[in-house]
C-alpha cells in the first residue's frame, strides 16, 4: 500500500530509504565546485527526458541540459551548503523503493536554507537562503548510446574527471556512514549501493522531473547591497585623490 514519509532535519547518507539516500548525494554533490560537476555524466542523476522547472520560469528538457543548467547555477556562488529542515517521500510502498515496478514513480519534497557566498563577496558573508525543492523519482533507465557519456574513450581526460568525482562522493558517503552510529538500516544501505554501484543513475534512481524555487529576493537584496557598497567605496577613493591633489597644490604655492 503505497505511503508517504517525513523526515526532519538532515539527510542521513545512509537512511533505510533509498529516495532520502538519493536526495542526500544529489544535494551534497551540487555544493562541489563547478568544475568537479562538468565531466560527470548527466545520467548520474536525471533521465534520458528528465525536466527541469526553475524559479524563474525556465524550462529545461534532457538530461544534459539540465545538468548544464544546474552546473551554470552553481557558477553563480563561490560556496554552497545546503541545511534540509523536512522531506517527505510520497507514494513510496512499505518497503521504500526496494521493488519499485518500472514506470511507477515517487515524489520528493524538500524545504531547505542554501548557505550560499556570492562571487565576490567577502569570504565571511554568507546569505541563508530559503529552497524548495520537489522531484519525481523512478527506476534508473539507460537511453542507448549513454554509457560513455562524459567520456573521450578509455583513460580520457573526461573520463577520468567522471571517475575521480564519482570516487569523492562514495568517499564522502563512506566517511558520513563510519561516523554515523552503526544500525542495520545503515548496513542494508551500504549493501544496496554496493549492488547498484555499477547501473545507472544513484541508488538504482534518476530524477524524471525537477521543480526548484529560491527565494530570488535574498540574492536581489544582497546584489543591490554590494552595488552600494562599490559605489561608497569608488567615492572614498575618489574623494582621497582629489584630497591628495589639493594637498599637492597647497604646497606647491
Amino acid at each position: 500500500m503505497a505511503t508517504f514519509y517525513t523526515h526532519t532535519g538532515p539527510l542521513p547518507p545512509y537512511s533505510p530509504h533509498a529516495p532520502l539516500r538519493f536526495l542526500s548525494t544529489y544535494l551534497h554533490t551540487l555544493s562541489l565546485h563547478p568544475s568537479t560537476l562538468a565531466p560527470l555524466p548527466a545520467s548520474t542523476f536525471f533521465s534520458p527526458h528528465a525536466t527541469l522547472h526553475t524559479s524563474i520560469g525556465h524550462i529545461h528538457s534532457s538530461a544534459a541540459a539540465v545538468w548544464t543548467a544546474l552546473q551554470e547555477e552553481r557558477e553563480k556562488f563561490d560556496f554552497v551548503h545546503w541545511q534540509t529542515c523536512v522531506t517527505r517521500v510520497f507514494g513510496m510502498g512499505a518497503s521504500g523503493t526496494e521493488g519499485l515496478e518500472e514506470g511507477a514513480r515517487v515524489v520528493v519534497s524538500c524545504q531547505a536554507v542554501a548557505l550560499v557566498r556570492l562571487k565576490g563577496f567577502d569570504e565571511e558573508r554568507l546569505l541563508e537562503v530559503p529552497v524548495c525543492w520537489e522531484g519525481v523519482l523512478g527506476r534508473a533507465v539507460e537511453e542507448e548510446g549513454d554509457a560513455g557519456e562524459g567520456e573521450e574513450g578509455e583513460g580520457g581526460e573526461e573520463g577520468n574527471g567522471a571517475t575521480s568525482t564519482i570516487a569523492a562522493i562514495e568517499a564522502w558517503s563512506l566517511a558520513a556512514a563510519e561516523t554515523s552510529h552503526r544500525n542495520p538500516g545503515h548496513e542494508n544501505a551500504s549493501k544496496q549501493r554496493r549492488e547498484r554501484k555499477k547501473g545507472p543513475g544513484t541508488e538504482g534512481l534518476q530524477l524524471f522531473e525537477c521543480r526548484i524555487w529560491w527565494d530570488s529576493g535574498v540574492l536581489v537584496q544582497a546584489e543591490k547591497e554590494r552595488e552600494k557598497e562599490e559605489e561608497k567605496r569608488k567615492f572614498r577613493e575618489m574623494m582621497g585623490l582629489n584630497r591628495g591633489f589639493l594637498g599637492m597644490g597647497r604646497r606647491g604655492s
